[in-house]
């Protein structure tokens, strides 16, 4: 069990900016998941992540390797799933609200 403080100065370094870099993902994460219902619907998230999400990622992340970027993308394409479910469910939710005020006030 090696001290990071014994570790040459580059190496913490680095390994500092990694942890930095989870922390803010997770935070991203988070407020994604906070978020999720207020996506309308699949494109709004589309929309949302083309044109904020991945350009931060980009600009915090600079020099993302391989590996990171395909975990990343698998994450969106699940989250993606998730927002197609949510947005459904929302959409039923409303139409069936509104039919149910068309038909008490008939």
């Amino acid at each position: 069990d090696e001290d990071a403080s014994s570790w040459p100065q580059a190496e913490r370094d680095e390994w500092e900016e990694t942890l930095q870099a989870c922390r803010w993902l997770v935070q991203l994460i988070n407020d994604l998941d906070g978020q999720m219902a207020a996506f309308s619907s699949v494109m709004h998230y589309q929309d949302d992540l083309m044109r904020k999400v991945i350009p931060m990622i980009n600009s915090k992340l600079d020099g993302m390797d391989d590996e990171t970027s395909n975990m990343l993308f698998d994450f969106f394409s699940r989250y993606e799933a998730a927002v197609r479910s949510v947005a459904g469910q929302q959409t039923r939710t409303h139409v069936f609200e509104s039919i149910s005020q068309d038909a008490a006030i008939s």
